[in-house]
């Protein structure tokens, strides 16, 4: 490559976009509406209350002990499983 036509490429890469007759970058990126995921969500709370957060879906969620080990609580909602020990769950 001459020095030349090094030269204008380097000035070309170098050109601001207004300069190379183009729109800036930003100006190209389509702004997308607010978006939201949606999940269930299961915690206790300090006062030992278990909340489970369902979505604004048709949720299917179940509380149960855990048949493996009688010492937890099992939250499902949605195949998502969270485990919480029994002696910290004072109510649902």
């Amino acid at each position: 490559m001459s020095r030349r036509q090094h030269s204008h490429r380097t000035d070309a890469l170098n050109a601001s976009p207004r300069r190379r007759g183009r729109a800036p970058a930003f100006d190209l990126v389509e702004q997308l509406e607010r978006r939201q995921m949606l999940a269930a969500n299961a915690f206790v709370e300090s006062t030992g209350r278990l909340v489970v957060w369902g979505t604004a879906g048709n949720d299917a969620i179940t509380v149960s002990k855990d048949p493996k080990n009688a010492a937890n609580v099992l939250v499902n909602a949605n195949g998502k499983t969270w485990s919480f020990a029994s002696k910290v769950v004072k109510n649902v």
